[in-house]
């Protein structure tokens, strides 16, 4: 903004003339103050409109949609000197004159600046600094730092106003870290990065990020913002969810990519917010979005559709992305996968949500060897995930029996032994964690990731443990074999996982929290999912109070209990 200071000049006092009469006491004038905004915004000015001086937009302007400049107009302000001592005058008083033109001339000091000297008044002079703004047009338009772009959300249409667009933003910029985790140089970021341009064609998709990024703002905020951002978050939740009602209830409704995403939006939605587990509603509706999409239908302009959808560069990250909150769902409830099979391998091309997204990326570094090795013994453990909990839904239903729940356990057993012996070596050979091992360590630049995937396979079999034993007073629970996976778990984290990381081990941490009855060990679950709660996920909050619950179980219970399925299951989605 720029600043002008033009000084008038004072008022001159009226010469002294013989008394000829008593002239009456001079008046002095005092200037009443109105209570007014000067900055506002030029449209509300002009309008004679109070203006709440909003930038980059004020409210009046924004509610009806009239161009507004908020308050970036120069200002020339006007600065009355101090008054001076009035002297004795026996002069009739004068009549007012009429108001004389301002007039303009050039500063002696700058010859390229202009000083607006506006005449005095004979009659009066002044006893306060008034300061009175006049806009001046401006031929060229001053550009602030806020009015640059800052984020791919300059992708959206300039519909968006100015709360709406700061929740874009903030998923863009903000959320969309958190929601891969691993977000460094040999990762493609898909949502700040092509999420942006597919929403354009999606109003839908939009809200559905601008709920996220509201809901985050909520989850991290105090008092009286924080309820500000969570009934907008609900609202445009809301606007998403009834949209999607009222498109999917009309025949023929051609669906897109951009549905697949909006319902896997959603289901991270309800992770943040964690309140119930209308994640796995979610979930189901992007099941059947997916089987419309991508199996083969006998409609020739559905079929045509669909190859042109499974073309798309994105479709192998969101089956990725669907595997990966099915599969954490799947522990979670231990009622299978909503999506039967393998299918990240079948139409997703392969896993790849963290370790590097190759089919978007035109860097070599997602194709290195060690990533590669890592994305694949990733996909074979959620495939043995899937199993475990398919092993859990059976048994709840009492379709087994004992005996062949002894044959299975072994077999998912056999296979968790024949992943670590196929598993790569950068994860064979993390064995000691002290500083010295860990020197020695010859794969350091994908050292966090091998603990991480480590870690789930130490996760995997306490899972398989305690779905196994679950309504079981038969078997003898392995209490050395579980003490002994849950410190390794915690040794990991504690070790390799650092800062944002720990989110991408948050279900084994969760795992061997519970199974842990060392004192020391929940002490460092606890301190770490309480400093994790900073990230604005709600997920860890409730994950936390679940842990509570167990662990004063475990202490009114020294001695054990027998756990039943409903126990082993979660309404917390932990991916």
């Amino acid at each position: 903004m720029e600043i002008q200071t033009v000084v008038c000049a004072q008022a001159k006092p009226p010469s002294a003339t013989p008394p000829s009469a008593p002239a009456p006491e001079k008046r002095k004038r005092v200037r009443r103050w109105h209570h007014r905004g000067f900055t506002g915004c030029s449209t509300c000015r002009r309008r004679h409109v109070r203006c709440d001086e909003a930038s980059p937009s004020c409210k009046n302007c924004t509610r009806l949609g009239l161009e507004c400049d908020g308050t970036q107009g120069r200002m020339t302000f006007k600065v009355y000197g101090p008054p001076q001592a009035p002297e004795p005058s026996s002069s009739p008083p004068k009549k007012r004159e009429a108001k004389k033109p301002i007039s303009h001339v050039l500063d002696p000091t700058d010859g390229n600046k202009l000083i607006k000297i506006e005449p005095g008044e004979e009659d009066e002079s002044y006893d306060a600094l008034v300061v009175s703004p006049t806009t001046i047009p401006d031929s060229k338009p001053m550009k602030y730092r806020f009015q640059e772009p800052i984020s791919p959300a300059v992708f959206m249409s300039s519909s968006l106003d100015c709360v709406d667009g700061r929740y874009y933003t903030h998923f863009i910029d903000s959320v969309a870290t958190l929601l891969l985790i691993y977000d460094n140089s040999i990762n493609v970021n898909p949502y700040r990065r092509y999420f942006p341009e597919l929403a354009r064609s999606s109003p839908t998709m939009a809200n559905a990020m601008q709920a996220l990024g509201a809901l985050h703002l909520a989850n991290t905020a105090r008092g009286q913002q924080r309820n500000l951002h969570f009934q907008r978050a609900m609202g445009k939740y809301g606007e998403v969810v009834k949209s999607f009602r009222t498109r999917y209830t009309q025949p023929d409704q051609n669906l897109q990519l951009t549905d697949l995403a909006t319902c896997l939006l959603l289901s991270l939605f309800e992770m943040m917010d964690s309140q119930n587990h209308n994640w796995n509603i979610h979930l189901k509706g992007a099941r059947e979005i997916y089987r419309l999409l991508f199996l083969p239908n006998s409609d020739p302009a559905k079929e045509a559709q669909r190859q042109a959808e499974m073309n798309h560069p994105l479709r192998h990250f969101l089956v990725s992305l669907l595997s990966y909150l099915d599969v954490a769902g799947a522990c979670a409830t231990s009622e299978g996968t909503v999506v039967e099979g393998s299918y990240w391998r079948t139409h997703g091309g392969g896993w790849e949500y963290n370790l590097g997204i190759p089919s978007l990326s035109s860097d070599t570094s997602a194709e290195n060897p060690l990533l590669v090795e890592l994305r694949q013994c990733w996909s074979v453990m959620m495939e043995i995930q899937a199993a475990i909990s398919s092993f859990g839904k059976a048994k709840s239903e009492g379709q087994i029996p004992p005996e062949q729940q002894d044959l299975l356990y072994q077999d998912l057993m056999g296979r968790l032994v024949q992943w670590r012996l196929n598993a790569p070596k950068c994860i064979q050979e993390v064995g000691e964690l002290d500083d010295e091992s860990l020197k020695q360590y010859p794969y350091p630049e994908v050292l966090e990731y091998a603990g991480c995937i480590e870690s789930y396979e130490k996760a995997t079999v306490l899972y398989l443990h305690k779905v196994a034993a679950a309504d079981r007073p038969d078997r003898v629970p392995q209490r050395a074999l579980l003490d002994m996976l849950a410190s390794r778990i915690l040794n990991l984290i504690g070790k390799l996982a650092k800062d944002v990381g720990q989110l991408a081990v948050l279900w084994p941490l969760f795992t061997a929290g519970r199974e842990t009855r060392n004192e020391r060990e929940q002490k460092f679950v606890r301190e770490t999912m309480i400093s994790l709660q900073r990230f604005g996920f709600k997920n860890v909050e409730k994950g936390l109070e679940e842990l509570e619950k167990a662990w004063f179980k475990q202490r009114a219970f020294p001695e054990g209990w027998i756990d039943r399925m409903e126990d082993v299951r979660s309404s917390i989605l932990l991916p």
